[in-house]
């Protein structure tokens, strides 16, 4: 798998937006489990870099096919939308640093000014896809300013914010993508199974959290970027936007046939062991 990646990793690179370095820092760490394999491999990041791979290794039809399955919507023939890879969308709080976006997809565009920033882009679409990644970690709770904040509303906030220039995002999906364990399971065990349901059900919620968190974390507003007002963001949550719940082990399933594959069913193979536990064999 090393080998191939690194034999193929021109035309790879052309369906990703990543820095080198980054790069480079995700093939090391798939490259220390291919050498000393555990049976049960739980690395988020390298299981999203290997899902990224799975679907990149199918050319730009398998990129837009990721999106599809992603968003839950079609994607147009022709449309080539790259894969960004722990993406930084512009803050929409003032003291809340950047979240940390594990997959993105969609009308995206760099920001010159950050690292992994990323800006909408009005001209390659009107629709983006946040993905949160988590194998067995629940989302995150634990924020400085706001106790009663959580990382998926975090992450839903700057999916529905997401703008650049006063120009704003149309639709907007996010995306939590697990192992098939945690997904529409009873009894619920993780807190993203409350959240996720508690959402759908209602997502006016999410205002509610929003608005009383703006005292602690006051709204972005500057000359080029400023958070939407409440009736936007009641419409676009009402109307425009999508909470997804995937497996892992779905979308590596529905991925396009190509070198990779048989790869990738080597390392589930030898990787995927919560899923023999659980009674399940992995899946190419």
């Amino acid at each position: 798998m090393h080998r191939w990646i690194k034999n193929t990793s021109r035309p790879l690179r052309e369906h990703f937006r990543v820095s080198d370095e980054r790069w480079n820092h995700l093939v090391g760490r798939l490259r220390l489990q291919l050498d000393a394999p555990r049976p049960d491999f739980y690395d988020e990041v390298v299981w999203t870099f290997l899902l990224a791979l799975t679907y990149a290794g199918g050319g730009w039809d398998g990129v837009r096919k990721l999106e599809s399955i992603l968003s839950g919507s079609s994607v147009e023939p022709g449309v080539r939308h790259p894969i960004w890879l722990e993406a930084l969308p512009m803050p929409p709080r003032k003291q809340e640093g950047n979240t940390n976006v594990d997959l993105a997809i969609g009308a995206i565009a760099g920001r010159a000014e950050k690292e992994g920033g990323i800006a909408y882009d009005p001209d390659s679409g009107s629709s983006v896809t946040f993905c949160e990644m988590k194998w067995y970690s629940d989302i995150s709770k634990n924020v400085t300013h706001d106790q009663h904040r959580n990382q998926l509303s975090r992450v839903i906030e700057n999916a529905v914010a997401f703008q650049d220039n006063g120009q704003r995002v149309d639709r907007v999906t996010v995306t939590l993508v697990t192992p098939r364990i945690f997904v529409d399971t009873e009894p619920k065990s993780r807190l993203y199974h409350y959240k996720v349901e508690e959402y759908r059900r209602n997502p006016a919620i999410l205002l509610t959290e929003w608005k009383r968190s703006y005292e602690q974390m006051p709204k972005r507003s500057q000359s080029d970027w400023t958070y939407p007002d409440e009736d936007r963001l009641r419409d676009l949550l009402e109307s425009r936007f999508k909470l997804r719940h995937l497996s892992f082990e779905e979308l590596f399933e529905n991925a396009p046939e190509s070198a990779f594959t048989p790869l990738l069913a080597d390392f589930l193979e030898g990787s995927n062991g919560s899923l023999v536990r659980y009674g399940r064999k992995p899946s190419a």
